[in-house]
């Protein structure tokens, strides 16, 4: 079976060929030994017509190639050299590339490299092995405040006028605990729509100050309402209740007689221009009446009494004596308490919108002045 060459054999053969080409002689017979020792005579004949086709191609198309112009070998050197390369190359069948073989070193602690820091490298502290006992460090933190609170010596005196008047405080002498009649409006309606504790007169927007009629202040616990003339006089607040509303205020004279009365005025259809709408007052004396003024109606305006002075064991007499007054409007009847006690009912259409204030009329004492603890309300 005849032999088959593998693309590296005729390449050999052609590197042969070329060299044998510049040979002559004993050289060219040489060369041609070392060729039949290893492919073997027989097959080199019966393959040499195809052969020397194949190497005039590669002749002619060599024919355009720069040659170099190194010095080149002679005859017998080039003959040995090729005998060497020859007796080197591997037998027919065996791997024509061996694998290369890979031999990482890996760096241990002995053979890394000893490098120095550079001028523009950090370079790397060591971390201290732990000892036996490891070292725990505890921090506490400690907050100091950004601005010391300045000593008694420090602290700032503000001008006299600066300083606000000291206020007394008043002892709530306001309604002793007693225990509610039935039917007290208090326990019935529940809470309060809004409360004020007139200790201020921001809450609900009071005017403060003297006008024409009256004298208005707050000392911080109550306000203070002084009638200027023997007339009926008024505050009114700066809040809207509605139409439809229990009203109740507590209030006492600081020194009254006689008819000296106070209470509260309703139905007032103008809170800005307070000209109309209904009284409801108490006297000192014990009796309470309803009364309406429509300032707008004639010359100097119209009073009209509703319910005349009536006596009522519900009423505290005298001076210092606190008072629950409460007016109940609902379209137009108004149903009237005393200290939790209903006491009367009056029907009128004549004014059927408007909020509420408190009024003084002091009849019997010169200035009369009142004190308000509380004034609350209940939509309806």
């Amino acid at each position: 079976m005849a032999q088959r060459f593998s693309a590296q054999n005729w390449l050999q053969i052609l590197i042969l060929w070329l060299a044998g080409k510049t040979f002559t002689g004993d050289s060219r017979l040489n060369l041609l030994r070392s060729v039949k020792e290893v492919f073997g005579g027989e097959h080199l004949r019966m393959r040499f017509v195809p052969f020397v086709l194949f190497v005039s191609l590669l002749l002619l198309l060599s024919c355009q190639l720069p040659f170099s112009a190194a010095q080149p070998f002679s005859e017998d050197e080039m003959a040995t050299r090729i005998a060497q390369a020859l007796t080197s190359m591997p037998a027919q069948g065996s791997p024509s590339l061996q694998e290369p073989t890979l031999d990482f070193v890996f760096p241990t602690a002995g053979n890394l490299p000893d490098l120095q820091p550079t001028a523009s490298q950090t370079p790397v502290v060591a971390t201290p092995a732990p000892s036996e006992t490891p070292l725990v460090i505890v921090v506490t933190p400690t907050f100091e405040p950004a601005t010391a609170t300045p000593t008694e010596a420090e602290m700032p005196v503000l001008p006299t006028s600066y300083l606000l008047p000291t206020l007394t405080p008043v002892p709530d002498f306001f309604l002793p605990t007693i225990t509610p009649p039935p039917g007290d409006p208090r326990d019935t309606f529940g809470p309060p729509t809004a409360a004020d504790p007139m200790d201020t007169p921001n809450d609900w927007f009071w005017p403060v100050g003297p006008d024409q009629f009256t004298d208005a202040s707050f000392t911080g616990a109550y306000m203070r309402l002084t009638g200027l003339t023997s007339k009926s006089g008024w505050r009114m607040p700066g809040i809207r209740p509605g139409d439809n509303y229990y009203a109740e205020i507590i209030a006492r004279p600081e020194k009254c007689s006689g008819r000296d009365n106070f209470g509260i005025i309703f139905r007032v259809p103008d809170s800005k221009l307070p000209a109309q709408g209904y009284l409801f007052s108490i006297s000192c004396d014990g009796a309470y009446k309803l009364w309406m003024w429509d300032g707008l109606s004639g010359k100097e305006g119209t009073a009209k009494l509703l319910i005349g002075w009536r006596n009522s064991d519900t009423i505290r007499k005298g001076s210092e004596q606190p008072n629950r007054i409460g007016v109940q409007a609902i379209d137009n009847t108004f149903t009237f308490y005393i200290n939790g006690y209903l006491v009367d009912t009056y029907i009128d259409k004549t004014f059927t919108t408007g909020g509420f204030g408190v009024f003084v009329d002091a009849v019997d004492t010169d200035k009369l002045t009142i004190d308000i603890d509380e004034v609350v309300y209940w939509k309806k």
